[in-house]
Protein backbone atom coordinates (compact mmCIF):
# COMPACT_ATOMS: atom_id res chain seq x y z
CA UNK A 1 0.00 0.00 0.00
CA UNK A 2 1.63 3.32 -1.16
CA UNK A 3 1.47 6.31 1.71
CA UNK A 4 2.09 9.85 0.97
CA UNK A 5 3.77 12.11 3.87
CA UNK A 6 3.70 16.21 4.39
CA UNK A 7 6.59 16.47 2.38
CA UNK A 8 5.07 14.51 -0.55
CA UNK A 9 6.92 11.66 -0.79
CA UNK A 10 5.71 8.05 -1.36
CA UNK A 11 6.51 5.47 0.29
CA UNK A 12 5.65 1.77 0.85
CA UNK A 13 4.25 0.45 4.12
CA UNK A 14 4.18 -3.33 5.01
CA UNK A 15 1.41 -4.49 7.33
CA UNK A 16 4.11 -5.79 9.67
CA UNK A 17 5.73 -3.95 12.42
CA UNK A 18 9.64 -3.68 12.41
CA UNK A 19 11.17 -6.18 14.68
CA UNK A 20 13.18 -3.63 16.09
CA UNK A 21 10.21 -2.08 17.94
CA UNK A 22 9.39 -3.90 21.10
CA UNK A 23 13.07 -3.31 21.58
CA UNK A 24 12.58 0.23 21.49
CA UNK A 25 9.94 0.32 23.74
CA UNK A 26 11.35 -1.44 25.90
CA UNK A 27 14.65 0.82 25.55
CA UNK A 28 12.41 4.15 26.10
CA UNK A 29 10.95 2.53 29.24
CA UNK A 30 14.31 1.51 30.62
CA UNK A 31 15.91 5.02 30.06
CA UNK A 32 12.28 6.56 31.79
CA UNK A 33 13.03 4.31 35.00
CA UNK A 34 16.33 5.33 35.10
CA UNK A 35 16.19 9.28 35.15
CA UNK A 36 12.84 8.92 37.55
CA UNK A 37 15.16 7.12 39.58
CA UNK A 38 17.59 10.14 39.44
CA UNK A 39 15.05 12.04 39.92
CA UNK A 40 13.41 10.43 43.21
CA UNK A 41 17.59 10.39 44.25
CA UNK A 42 17.85 13.64 43.99
CA UNK A 43 15.09 15.16 45.36
CA UNK A 44 15.65 12.82 48.43
CA UNK A 45 19.13 14.59 48.92
CA UNK A 46 18.49 17.64 48.10
CA UNK A 47 15.52 17.36 51.17
CA UNK A 48 18.35 15.68 53.29
CA UNK A 49 20.70 18.53 52.39
CA UNK A 50 18.32 21.49 52.95
CA UNK A 51 16.54 20.04 56.77
CA UNK A 52 19.77 18.41 57.95
CA UNK A 53 21.27 22.02 59.52
CA UNK A 54 19.74 24.58 61.97
CA UNK A 55 20.72 27.29 60.01
CA UNK A 56 18.41 29.81 58.48
CA UNK A 57 18.52 31.59 54.92
CA UNK A 58 18.47 35.42 55.06
CA UNK A 59 15.86 37.45 52.35
CA UNK A 60 18.82 38.00 50.50
CA UNK A 61 19.84 34.68 50.12
CA UNK A 62 15.98 33.99 48.92
CA UNK A 63 16.15 36.88 46.68
CA UNK A 64 18.97 35.56 44.73
CA UNK A 65 17.39 32.38 44.36
CA UNK A 66 14.63 33.87 42.85
CA UNK A 67 16.75 35.79 41.00
CA UNK A 68 18.91 33.26 39.48
CA UNK A 69 15.36 31.08 38.61
CA UNK A 70 14.28 33.75 36.51
CA UNK A 71 17.72 34.53 35.03
CA UNK A 72 18.10 30.89 34.29
CA UNK A 73 14.79 30.60 32.59
CA UNK A 74 14.80 33.38 30.47
CA UNK A 75 18.43 32.16 29.26
CA UNK A 76 16.75 28.55 28.43
CA UNK A 77 13.58 30.16 26.94
CA UNK A 78 15.65 32.87 24.91
CA UNK A 79 17.92 29.93 23.55
CA UNK A 80 15.22 27.81 22.34
CA UNK A 81 13.42 30.63 20.74
CA UNK A 82 16.76 31.13 18.81
CA UNK A 83 16.88 27.47 17.96
CA UNK A 84 13.52 27.59 16.28
CA UNK A 85 14.23 31.00 14.65
CA UNK A 86 16.93 29.27 13.24
CA UNK A 87 15.68 26.21 12.29
CA UNK A 88 12.92 28.38 10.27
CA UNK A 89 14.92 31.14 8.60
CA UNK A 90 18.08 28.93 8.13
Amino acid sequence: MAIENAAGLTGIRSGAESPNRCQNVLGAWIVLAVLSAFLVVGGIIGYLGWTSTDTDVPTSGYVAMVLGVIFSVAVGVGLMALIFYSGRKG
